[in-house]
């Protein structure tokens, strides 16, 4: 439907929400209007190879850092995190808790967010014997679980993962992405998960409609037309 021919658009968004879409086109209302609905149309998009890549990422960090060890990695002496990456998966355990008694390493794992996995990959202290992230994760475990990545390096895959999470959670918020480099973060999204398996690549390329809701936003934002 046209959108735009909703006159309560801006009262049911609230005014300071839709401010972002009219400043965008300079006070046109109706350019706003379309704009929005698009917004929504490529973030519902964006959702489907979003949960892919959050899936097979976390598994695959997680798989890598159990193998040989245990399940519930994070409870090994030689397990060291910074102490906010600590805190996070304690109070994720913690709130698991009060609802199961005692959580299986598979809950915790599918309780944790992806702001957890991703951090694992960052540089934590670097050159620091216990906690460079590089050396106590990266190097001996985690590149691992990218077998199809060649020569990968870690600080410019946390950089893509990082972007990927701020626009995951901009659409979580129901926040706008439509200034966000979309094409290059559908690319990245598609290619780090085929990094873990080239399955996952193939899923994307053969369900994901990102494209074509990027290839129709000049026509969306012209004629007024989006489906969510």
């Amino acid at each position: 439907m046209d959108v735009g021919s909703v006159g309560a658009l801006e009262q049911l968004v609230s005014a300071p929400r839709f401010q972002t879409y009219l400043r965008y086109y300079r006070g046109d209302q109706q350019l706003a209007s379309w704009l929005y609905a698009w917004n929504i149309e490529i973030s519902s998009a964006f959702w489907g190879p979003l949960s892919i890549l959050e899936v097979a990422v976390r598994n695959a960090l997680h798989n890598t850092l159990a193998n040989g060890r245990a399940e519930a990695w994070w409870e090994l002496s030689e397990t060291r995190l910074l102490n906010n990456d600590r805190a996070i998966l304690d109070e994720t355990i913690a709130k698991l808790q009060r609802r199961i008694s005692s959580p299986s390493p598979g809950q915790v794992v599918a309780a944790l967010l992806f702001g957890f996995w991703t951090r694992l990959l960052d540089k934590g202290i670097p050159r620091d014997p216990l906690l460079s992230y590089e050396t106590a994760f990266w190097q001996p475990r985690l590149v691992r679980a990218f077998p199809h990545g060649a020569n990968l390096k870690r600080k410019v895959l946390f950089t893509e993962l990082t972007q990927i999470r701020e626009m995951r959670n901009r659409i979580a918020h129901h926040e706008p992405i439509f200034k966000m480099p979309l094409e290059t973060i559908k690319t990245d999204v598609s290619r780090i998960a085929g990094y873990v398996h080239v399955d996952a690549t193939a899923i994307m390329n053969g369900c994901s409609r990102v494209a074509t809701v990027l290839a129709r936003k000049q026509s969306a934002i012209t004629h007024g037309f989006s489906s969510f």
